[in-house]
């Protein structure tokens, strides 16, 4: 259980005008929508603990992030950010199994339950193709997927992805987004992902956290579109939804 009580998040300045307080269960994809600028990137950072808020306070199973250790936030969260992989000549195979270090003996070395692991990972994403490339062949979308994969080989309950399909072509947002719902659920993990594929993901989230006017709306897609707070939010001087 992810929990925010009294969230302001920003850096120099506040990026909400109320502060947030919510809960988020595990086994759903919660898809976090707004316009650029809002604040989607600055509120998975404090999640994760890479900023502290400015207010408030953010809790794993009531547990505050501040007080974890690097190596105890590497078991509850993995993260996907947006910047590239600053290793261009490893490989595939290898970036995926960074994923397992917080699992790894002193010694550091892969056992045959994380080789299973990752194959039954690289499996699911279909990215058998790609597992022995080096990072720099693979292109920006393919680069996305491995980043995914180095996520999930990291067995997190909690999941953050910032714009993880950004690169990728309709198909695979699609199926990305699909798999992701599905593991979220068969596996009882909460996927926290920020987005600007807003058809895709009100089709698919569970549920959705709203940048709206200032603050953070939590609520279901169909409740966000009826009360029409997703249109408000989007449509702007010639561009209009339909759902």
């Amino acid at each position: 259980m992810l929990s925010f009580h009294h969230i302001i998040s920003g850096y120099d300045r506040p990026l909400l005008q109320e502060a947030f307080s919510g809960t988020l269960e595990k086994g759903r994809l919660v898809a976090l929508l707004g316009r650029n600028g809002c604040g989607k990137t600055t509120l998975i950072h404090t999640t994760v603990g890479f900023v502290a808020p400015l207010e408030g306070q953010i809790r794993i199973d009531n547990r505050p992030v501040g007080t974890l250790s690097i190596k105890e936030r590497a078991k509850l969260m993995s993260i996907v950010g947006t910047k590239a992989v600053q290793s261009p000549y490893m490989c595939v195979y290898d970036l995926i199994a960074l994923g397992r270090y917080p699992y790894l003996s002193f010694m550091g070395r892969l056992q045959d339950k994380d080789r299973v692991f990752i194959e039954e990972i690289v499996q699911v994403l279909g990215i058998e193709h790609l597992q022995y490339k080096r990072i720099s062949s693979c292109s920006d979308g393919e680069q996305q997927l491995v980043q995914l994969a180095r996520a999930l080989a990291q067995d997190t309950p909690i999941i953050l992805l910032d714009e993880a399909t950004a690169h990728l072509d309709f198909v695979n947002k699609v199926k990305i987004f699909e798999r992701l719902q599905a593991l979220a659920k068969n596996q009882g993990k909460l996927i926290l992902m920020s987005t600007h594929d807003l058809h895709i993901a009100l089709r698919y989230a569970d549920s959705v956290l709203l940048f709206e006017g200032g603050r953070i709306v939590c609520a279901t897609p169909d409740y966000l579109v009826e009360k029409g707070l997703i249109s408000r939010v989007f449509e702007t001087e010639g561009l209009r939804f339909r759902f």
